[in-house]
Protein backbone atom coordinates (compact mmCIF):
# COMPACT_ATOMS: atom_id res chain seq x y z
CA UNK A 1 0.00 0.00 0.00
CA UNK A 2 3.00 2.26 0.34
CA UNK A 3 3.14 2.62 -3.45
CA UNK A 4 -0.18 4.47 -3.45
CA UNK A 5 0.80 7.17 -1.01
CA UNK A 6 2.37 10.28 -2.51
CA UNK A 7 6.02 10.75 -1.79
CA UNK A 8 6.83 13.93 0.08
CA UNK A 9 9.49 16.23 -1.30
CA UNK A 10 10.33 19.59 0.16
CA UNK A 11 11.09 22.55 -2.02
CA UNK A 12 13.99 24.57 -0.70
CA UNK A 13 13.45 27.68 -2.78
CA UNK A 14 9.74 28.31 -2.58
CA UNK A 15 6.98 26.87 -0.46
CA UNK A 16 4.36 29.09 -2.03
CA UNK A 17 1.62 27.26 -3.86
CA UNK A 18 0.76 28.55 -7.35
CA UNK A 19 -2.29 27.65 -9.41
CA UNK A 20 -3.53 25.15 -6.84
CA UNK A 21 -0.36 23.06 -6.92
CA UNK A 22 0.40 21.52 -3.55
CA UNK A 23 4.14 21.87 -2.83
CA UNK A 24 4.09 18.67 -0.78
CA UNK A 25 3.08 16.55 -3.76
CA UNK A 26 5.90 14.78 -5.51
CA UNK A 27 5.55 15.66 -9.18
CA UNK A 28 3.74 18.14 -11.35
CA UNK A 29 2.42 15.34 -13.59
CA UNK A 30 0.39 14.18 -10.60
CA UNK A 31 -1.61 17.39 -10.84
CA UNK A 32 -2.32 16.70 -14.51
CA UNK A 33 -3.60 13.22 -13.66
CA UNK A 34 -6.10 14.33 -11.04
CA UNK A 35 -9.00 11.89 -10.75
CA UNK A 36 -12.37 12.94 -12.06
CA UNK A 37 -14.25 13.80 -8.87
CA UNK A 38 -17.65 12.96 -10.34
CA UNK A 39 -16.67 9.43 -11.39
CA UNK A 40 -14.77 8.77 -8.17
CA UNK A 41 -17.75 9.99 -6.14
CA UNK A 42 -20.22 7.78 -7.99
CA UNK A 43 -17.86 4.82 -7.70
CA UNK A 44 -17.29 5.37 -3.99
CA UNK A 45 -21.02 5.73 -3.29
CA UNK A 46 -21.69 2.52 -5.21
CA UNK A 47 -18.91 0.78 -3.32
CA UNK A 48 -20.39 1.86 0.01
CA UNK A 49 -23.80 0.60 -1.07
CA UNK A 50 -22.35 -2.70 -2.24
CA UNK A 51 -20.44 -3.16 1.01
CA UNK A 52 -23.62 -2.55 3.00
CA UNK A 53 -25.90 -4.56 0.72
CA UNK A 54 -23.82 -7.67 0.06
CA UNK A 55 -21.15 -7.75 2.76
CA UNK A 56 -23.08 -6.07 5.58
CA UNK A 57 -24.06 -9.36 7.16
CA UNK A 58 -21.97 -12.49 7.46
CA UNK A 59 -24.62 -14.75 5.92
CA UNK A 60 -25.84 -12.83 2.84
CA UNK A 61 -23.62 -14.53 0.25
CA UNK A 62 -24.09 -18.00 1.74
CA UNK A 63 -27.88 -17.52 1.84
CA UNK A 64 -28.01 -16.27 -1.75
CA UNK A 65 -26.11 -19.39 -2.83
CA UNK A 66 -28.86 -21.74 -1.63
CA UNK A 67 -30.87 -23.81 -4.09
CA UNK A 68 -34.25 -23.35 -2.44
CA UNK A 69 -36.35 -24.59 0.44
CA UNK A 70 -35.72 -28.34 0.53
CA UNK A 71 -31.97 -27.91 0.21
CA UNK A 72 -30.27 -26.35 3.20
CA UNK A 73 -28.14 -23.29 2.43
CA UNK A 74 -24.50 -23.07 3.38
CA UNK A 75 -23.88 -22.35 7.05
CA UNK A 76 -22.97 -18.73 7.63
CA UNK A 77 -20.27 -19.28 10.22
CA UNK A 78 -17.55 -21.07 8.25
CA UNK A 79 -18.61 -19.85 4.82
CA UNK A 80 -19.38 -16.28 5.83
CA UNK A 81 -15.97 -16.05 7.44
CA UNK A 82 -14.51 -17.24 4.15
CA UNK A 83 -16.17 -14.28 2.43
CA UNK A 84 -14.63 -11.89 4.97
CA UNK A 85 -11.30 -13.64 4.41
CA UNK A 86 -11.74 -12.86 0.70
CA UNK A 87 -12.21 -9.17 1.55
CA UNK A 88 -9.00 -9.30 3.57
CA UNK A 89 -7.14 -11.05 0.72
CA UNK A 90 -8.34 -8.33 -1.63
CA UNK A 91 -6.89 -5.66 0.63
CA UNK A 92 -3.61 -7.58 0.84
CA UNK A 93 -3.44 -8.07 -2.96
CA UNK A 94 -3.10 -4.30 -3.41
CA UNK A 95 0.67 -4.80 -3.13
CA UNK A 96 0.46 -6.30 -6.63
CA UNK A 97 -0.57 -3.22 -8.58
CA UNK A 98 0.03 -5.04 -11.87
CA UNK A 99 -2.91 -7.30 -11.04
CA UNK A 100 -5.29 -4.75 -9.55
CA UNK A 101 -4.79 -2.02 -12.16
CA UNK A 102 -5.07 -4.45 -15.07
CA UNK A 103 -8.09 -3.84 -17.29
CA UNK A 104 -9.08 -7.51 -17.08
CA UNK A 105 -9.35 -7.34 -13.28
CA UNK A 106 -12.71 -5.57 -13.67
CA UNK A 107 -14.06 -8.69 -15.37
CA UNK A 108 -13.56 -10.56 -12.08
CA UNK A 109 -15.92 -8.09 -10.44
CA UNK A 110 -18.47 -8.24 -13.27
CA UNK A 111 -18.46 -12.04 -13.42
CA UNK A 112 -18.54 -12.38 -9.65
CA UNK A 113 -21.48 -10.03 -9.32
CA UNK A 114 -23.42 -11.55 -12.21
CA UNK A 115 -22.88 -15.17 -11.22
CA UNK A 116 -23.67 -14.43 -7.57
CA UNK A 117 -27.00 -12.97 -8.59
CA UNK A 118 -28.05 -15.32 -11.41
CA UNK A 119 -26.65 -18.73 -10.45
CA UNK A 120 -27.19 -21.05 -7.48
CA UNK A 121 -25.16 -23.47 -5.40
CA UNK A 122 -21.40 -23.65 -5.21
CA UNK A 123 -20.93 -21.58 -8.38
CA UNK A 124 -22.81 -18.73 -6.76
CA UNK A 125 -20.79 -18.96 -3.56
CA UNK A 126 -17.44 -19.08 -5.36
CA UNK A 127 -18.42 -16.08 -7.45
CA UNK A 128 -19.31 -14.26 -4.22
CA UNK A 129 -15.86 -15.15 -2.93
CA UNK A 130 -14.25 -13.77 -6.11
CA UNK A 131 -16.39 -10.65 -5.78
CA UNK A 132 -15.22 -10.16 -2.20
CA UNK A 133 -11.59 -10.31 -3.35
CA UNK A 134 -12.33 -7.76 -6.07
CA UNK A 135 -14.17 -5.38 -3.71
CA UNK A 136 -11.38 -5.64 -1.15
CA UNK A 137 -8.77 -4.86 -3.79
CA UNK A 138 -10.41 -1.67 -5.04
CA UNK A 139 -11.06 -0.22 -1.57
CA UNK A 140 -7.51 1.17 -1.09
CA UNK A 141 -7.44 2.45 -4.67
CA UNK A 142 -10.63 4.45 -4.18
CA UNK A 143 -9.44 5.81 -0.84
CA UNK A 144 -6.26 6.98 -2.57
CA UNK A 145 -8.28 8.67 -5.33
CA UNK A 146 -10.41 10.43 -2.73
CA UNK A 147 -7.30 11.67 -0.93
CA UNK A 148 -5.86 13.02 -4.19
CA UNK A 149 -9.04 14.63 -5.50
CA UNK A 150 -11.51 17.24 -4.35
CA UNK A 151 -12.61 15.46 -1.19
CA UNK A 152 -15.69 17.53 -0.40
CA UNK A 153 -17.11 17.16 -3.90
CA UNK A 154 -16.34 13.44 -3.94
CA UNK A 155 -17.96 12.78 -0.56
CA UNK A 156 -21.06 14.80 -1.51
CA UNK A 157 -21.50 12.89 -4.79
CA UNK A 158 -20.77 9.58 -3.01
CA UNK A 159 -23.47 10.26 -0.44
CA UNK A 160 -25.91 11.25 -3.17
CA UNK A 161 -25.19 8.07 -5.17
CA UNK A 162 -25.47 5.96 -2.02
CA UNK A 163 -28.83 7.47 -1.06
CA UNK A 164 -30.20 7.00 -4.60
CA UNK A 165 -29.19 3.34 -4.54
CA UNK A 166 -30.69 2.80 -1.07
CA UNK A 167 -33.97 4.38 -2.21
CA UNK A 168 -33.95 2.10 -5.27
CA UNK A 169 -33.32 -0.98 -3.11
CA UNK A 170 -36.12 -0.04 -0.71
CA UNK A 171 -38.47 0.67 -3.61
CA UNK A 172 -37.84 -2.66 -5.32
CA UNK A 173 -37.94 -4.75 -2.15
CA UNK A 174 -40.78 -3.13 -0.23
CA UNK A 175 -43.07 -0.89 -2.23
CA UNK A 176 -43.44 -3.06 -5.31
CA UNK A 177 -44.84 -5.94 -3.26
CA UNK A 178 -47.66 -4.04 -1.55
CA UNK A 179 -51.01 -3.50 -3.29
CA UNK A 180 -50.87 -0.52 -5.66
CA UNK A 181 -47.16 -0.10 -4.90
CA UNK A 182 -45.94 -0.74 -8.42
CA UNK A 183 -48.37 1.59 -10.17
Amino acid sequence: MWQLLPSISFYLFSTKSTLGINPLRSASCENILQPNWLLVGIGFGSLLFYLQWVFGDISVVSRWASNGFPNQPLDPIPYGLLIWFGLFCGIVIINRLSIVTNRWWVSVGFLGSGLLYFSRGNVSFMSGFALSIFIGSILPLLFDKIARGLSTHIVFIANFAYIIQVIYAVWTSAYNFVPFGGT
